[in-house]
């Protein structure tokens, strides 16, 4: 018999990755490549300012909120808001100073610097929201959301799409309005309070520079990371045709599917359970550690197996039939991902450790060494290039990783 708490976990990810398969699968086959591939690479540069300060905020929720007490957990939360305002304000000042030099005028424009910061500001935002729910174990707040969230996205794209209104302003405009229903939804059913003026006056505490310190590292190694995940969309644009991006960001998405949803209900459940006992002294974190990779590494045997079977299968029925062709890499990159995974839950030991500086070189060496071997791959190989540099960047991820806890726990 699942408990209920578990059950409702799961259910909240079905949704998230039901969800997200719908909405990606309408974008798939109804936009052209080129449109397709114009939102991949806004997606792209979205994610590069979601990951800088971001990110690293929304990970100390997670590692600090679970355990400690509702009044800690509010603090926590609106240290993370406060600083993510803070970052808002910087990132936009910024943007306003590059204008002055032409050339990065220019690519700011490309992209569309302006719309993917406020796209990145509610996205951040929301999922401070989701990750304070889900720190705190409170499931049906949790589920609630997420159904809402994809439950809007799919309808108003959807609506979009039928009406032929589908340019890449008007998809990013709907990406945003949901994101802000989420967050005004939350105050309706979540367990955060929103008071400004509280929020403002966390900076002034000593958790707030507990959190800074604890972010710091995470935001600096992201660039890295963001070289890693996205930086393959860019040189193939670079070296090859949008078409090739279109092509690459679908392979790339399927791939992270099986996995992703793995991971999200091993980080959703499980991970909250195993910072509360470390906090709380329960259980020693490396054996829950141990446990769950173990898990994770039988699942994803099974599921690399199956997929050599019905690899078309599943790239036409959750894309289009116009990007089968990506499916006999399939195995290869879910292989790659799988490891990527795996190793990004067994980097929970180290979070609750406080050893966050020790994950900078694996992000480094993914991060350089993959965009390097897309780049060198890709001018030699061209789109079958492609595939070779995602299995270096995320295999590379690993391996530092395993190395790395190896080392951690024969020093001890």
């Amino acid at each position: 018999m699942i408990k209920k708490d578990k059950l409702l976990a799961i259910l909240a990810v079905g949704v998230q990755y039901i969800g997200m398969l719908v909405l990606f699968k309408l974008l798939a086959s109804k936009l052209d490549n080129t449109t397709f591939a114009e939102y991949m690479l806004f997606i792209a540069a979205a994610n590069l300012l979601l990951g800088l300060p971001f990110t690293a905020v929304q990970q100390s929720i997670i590692r600090f909120a679970p355990g400690m007490g509702k009044e800690h957990s509010q603090q926590v939360m609106a240290i993370a808001v406060s600083q993510a305002i803070i970052a808002v304000l910087f990132i936009m000042l910024l943007i306003s100073l590059l204008q002055f030099i032409p050339s990065l005028a220019s690519l700011m424009h490309s992209y569309h610097a302006m719309a993917a910061l406020a796209f990145t500001s509610s996205e951040a935002i929301k999922l401070y929201v989701l990750a304070y729910e889900n720190a705190l174990q409170n499931r049906k707040s949790y589920l609630c959301l997420t159904f809402f969230e994809y439950a809007s996205k799919v309808s108003l794209t959807a609506i979009l799409l039928l009406f032929n209104f589908a340019n890449l302003l008007h998809l990013v405009f709907i990406l945003i309005t949901c994101n802000v229903l989420v967050i005004l939804y939350s105050v309706k059913i979540g367990g955060f309070e929103w008071r400004i003026n509280g929020i403002l006056s966390q900076l002034r505490t000593k958790l707030s520079l507990q959190i800074l310190l604890f972010s710091l590292p995470v935001a600096c190694w992201s660039i890295f990371g963001w070289l890693r995940d996205m930086s393959g969309r860019y040189i193939i644009e670079a070296l090859l045709t949008k078409q090739d991006v279109a092509a690459f960001s679908v392979l790339a998405t399927l791939t992270s599917l099986i996995p992703g949803f793995v991971n999200s209900v091993v980080g959703n459940y499980y991970v909250p359970i195993v910072y509360a006992n470390h906090n709380s002294g329960k259980r020693a974190v490396e054996k829950s550690i141990n446990t769950i990779v173990l898990a994770m590494l039988i699942f994803s045997a099974l599921a690399i197996f199956i997929i050599v079977f019905m690899s078309d299968f599943f790239v036409a029925t959750a894309s289009s039939a116009k990007y089968e062709f990506v499916a006999q890499y399939l195995p290869y990159t879910l292989a790659a991902y799988f490891s990527f995974c795996i190793a990004m839950i067994a980097t929970t030991e180290l979070y609750a450790k406080g050893a966050v500086n020790c994950l900078f070189l694996p992000n480094v060496i993914s991060g350089i060494l993959g965009s390097f071997a897309f780049y060198f791959f890709i001018s030699k190989y061209g789109f079958n290039g492609a595939i070779g540099g995602y299995v270096v960047s995320y295999i590379s991820y690993a391996l530092s990783v395993f190395l790395l806890l190896f080392y951690t726990r024969l020093s001890k």
